[in-house]
């Protein structure tokens, strides 16, 4: 099993409607790309968000992954489903699924296109709240990061108050990240268009993406990612026509 980058989001392009929201936690948010801002529902009663592609130009694109960041879809305990539109009626796309943690993950399924795509969310014991939510296609490589790569490792970026004397009075957390930086090589035909792909439409731009470095990305090691501004950049050395020697990508994010 190689790594995975799920990126793209349709949902991002589409318009959105949903079964309620609460105050201060508007549908948008899940469109943004930001984790910190939620969108969140007035009760603990089923609820639908739909995503209508119509007109957008994205809906005969293949979508292959859905995924949430910054969730408490665990806690509340529910039902998660995504289903499609065929023209006449809704069809399964994800029969009913839980979340493994709180944490970022994201399911795989097999190629889909269609206008129209929802996700219901049901029998949760209290509202569910969600930062970020993927619908896209996946980069898979065929095999792990070069060694070593990082894989649970976190640096806290505090503030540390110290005395006169050199003692410590107080520590103010600021946030965790995780350097994910990863290289691959030699890297493949195949590989690297998808890698290509997932650069010219969505890296270089310097969007967040979803990465399971291990491959598992519903697991504890999957990673709400960014690649720094200042090192937006991809290199493509190569010895011979048919394998590039090593791409490398810069990464940090959180789980």
């Amino acid at each position: 099993m190689g790594a995975k980058i799920a990126y793209y989001n349709f949902l991002a392009y589409g318009a959105l409607t949903v079964t309620s929201e609460a105050t201060g936690f508007p549908k948008a948010n899940l469109q943004d790309y930001r984790d910190y801002t939620y969108w969140k529902a007035t009760s603990n009663a089923s609820q639908t968000i739909e995503i209508d592609l119509t007109g957008t130009g994205y809906e005969s694109s293949a979508v292959s992954f859905l995924g949430f960041v910054s969730h408490n879809l665990k806690t509340v305990e529910s039902d998660i489903t995504l289903d499609y539109w065929d023209g006449a009626g809704w069809e399964a796309v994800l029969t009913t699924f839980n979340a493994p943690s709180d944490y970022t993950f994201f399911i795989e399924f097999n190629n889909q296109a269609a206008s129209k795509f929802r996700i219901v969310i049901a029998n949760s014991n209290a509202a569910v709240q969600i930062g970020h939510i993927g619908l896209g296609q996946v980069c898979q490589f065929n095999y792990l990061p070069d060694a070593p790569f990082n894989l649970g490792g976190e640096r806290i970026i505090a503030t540390q108050e110290i005395s006169n004397a050199g003692n410590l009075l107080g520590v103010t957390l600021d946030y965790a990240e995780i350097d994910l930086s990863s290289s691959f090589s030699p890297v493949t035909s195949s590989e690297l268009a998808a890698i290509e792909a997932f650069w010219n439409n969505h890296a270089r731009y310097g969007r967040p993406f979803f990465y399971a470095p291990d491959g598992d990305p519903d697991g504890s090691y999957c990673y709400w990612a960014h690649i720094p501004a200042d090192q937006l950049e991809i290199a493509k050395p190569r010895s011979n026509t048919i394998y590039v020697d090593s791409i490398s990508l810069p990464m940090r994010g959180k789980r």
